[in-house]
């Protein structure tokens, strides 16, 4: 809270009611929006004392990126969090192997499967490794819906496509539009589990916007948009690879190279020297976003190929939007506060707690 104290967290009210409770994420386990839904501490970056607080309140299923936090190599404390879980009776597991052959039995689940966040969807279809190693977002959410569905008390699951945000930082239409149809198989999964079940409540919504991507008018009476922007389906790296590839003295030759093979668009010579400007000392200077970077550069560069614009690198005050399905989604009006959604889950799922609405705390 604003002056120090320490808020239960809405899984705890769950666990506490008899239910199970778990989060599933494409960015690490430990990142803010697993941590908000599961604990409490005072900054959102002290992740290797989040794993710490998960391992005290036992959570029934964890899965995502961070293996970083849990090995005592990586720690700065030299814990081996890793022996700690599956001391305490876990299955800590690391491959999508290990995953999918988990028995369903009572032990809960932690499972980081990257040293950091999961790999941009872009990225994890084109590299048969990450394939074989790393489980989809649909494939962590399936496996964390048959473990937490067990219990006949009912449960809550948070599933996260924290890449969507991650990409829209990075003003990177590849790697945005990819997270989110990984998401959208995500919802899927959980949306024909409510069916079937009838009895659980499906909520889709996101906590704010992120640099206000725009499809723009292209071509004469912008007859070129709807094609400029298909371009898409051929990208094959997210802008995060290629800035990792993208480098001082780098030949005209070798980006031209580059960008084609990442996202089958050819540059031309004026486009080459922008991003080759931006290698040095984030030369690049963009007017709008009043901003200087590799990021922009490559985003302004590749947008104008999809008719493709940002208005800056970070996050928007726009509503967002949310969808409900299930026993109380009827109580969504067509305006809901934030923090009116605790109320409706708890609710709905039978959870007494003494916590106000935002009407009842405001008087």
């Amino acid at each position: 809270g604003t002056e120090g104290q320490a808020f239960k967290p809405i899984n705890k009210w769950f666990k506490e009611a008899g239910k199970s409770a778990g989060c599933v994420t494409t960015t690490r386990i430990t990142h803010a929006t697993p941590a908000s839904f599961a604990i409490s501490v005072t900054e959102r970056w002290l992740e290797d004392k989040i794993a710490e607080k998960y391992l005290e309140e036992a959570y029934d299923v964890m899965l995502g990126g961070g293996i970083e936090h849990f090995l005592a190599d990586k720690r700065e404390d030299g814990r081996d969090m890793v022996a700690e879980f599956k001391n305490k009776g876990y299955h800590f597991v690391q491959t999508k192997e290990e995953m999918m052959g988990l028995p369903m039995d009572d032990k809960p689940i932690m499972g980081a499967f990257t040293e950091s966040h999961l790999p941009y969807t872009l990225d994890h279809i084109n590299d048969e490794e990450l394939l074989t190693k790393v489980p989809t977002l649909a494939e962590l959410t399936d496996t964390a819906i048959q473990k937490l569905s067990k219990n006949k008390n009912g449960f809550i699951l948070q599933v996260e496509g924290g890449r969507v945000d991650h990409a829209a930082h990075s003003n990177d239409i590849g790697g945005l539009i990819y997270d989110q149809v990984a998401l959208d198989d995500a919802i899927k999964v959980a949306v024909d589990f409510a069916e079937k079940d009838k009895e659980t409540l499906v909520i889709i919504t996101t906590d704010h916007g992120n640099a206000s991507p725009s499809l723009t008018g292209s071509g004469r009476s912008y007859s070129e948009s709807t094609e400029d922007f298909k371009k898409f389906h051929n990208f094959k790296r997210s802008n995060t690879v290629l800035m990792e590839k993208l480098k001082e003295n780098n030949s005209s030759s070798y980006i031209k190279e580059l960008i084609s093979d990442a996202t089958g668009i050819e540059l031309d010579a004026k486009e080459i020297e922008i991003i080759q400007k931006a290698t040095y000392e984030s030369f690049y200077q963009d007017v709008v976003r009043n901003q200087r970077s590799l990021i922009v550069a490559l985003s302004d560069v590749i947008g104008k190929h999809l008719a493709v614009t940002w208005a800056n690198t970070h996050h928007t005050s726009d509503f967002t939007e949310l969808a409900a399905m299930g026993p109380g989604s009827e109580r969504l009006g067509g305006f809901v506060r934030n923090t009116e959604l605790f109320q409706l889950m708890t609710s709905a799922a039978g959870v007494e707690t003494n916590v106000p609405s935002f009407a009842e705390a405001t008087g």
